[in-house]
């Protein structure tokens, strides 16, 4: 599967999250937006921030690190669609 043909850039979703802001009534919605996962294949990490009790971070393949931590300042600043307006969303 070609996983290009899926990307969505930062700036797209930031404007997304931007108009649902509105529609937002409850602050429980709000860490529906938050990101789940981050993978890093260079150095073979998973962070996970999943809020649900399936850990993904215990699923990693042999050599690879699995983690249950906040990686929200692993994201590259150009990638943090959460951040409107200079202020995060969450």
């Amino acid at each position: 599967m070609e996983l290009v043909r899926y990307r969505v850039a930062a700036d797209e979703l930031t404007l997304l999250l931007s108009m649902l802001a509105d529609a937002i009534e409850h602050k429980d919605e709000v860490l529906e937006f938050c990101p789940a996962l981050y993978v890093d294949f260079d150095r073979k990490i998973l962070y996970s921030l999943f809020p649900e009790p399936a850990s993904f971070e215990h699923y990693v393949p042999a050599g690879w690190n699995g983690e249950y931590q906040n990686f929200l300042n692993e994201v590259p600043p150009s990638e943090r669609y959460w951040i409107i307006d200079g202020k995060p969303f969450f």
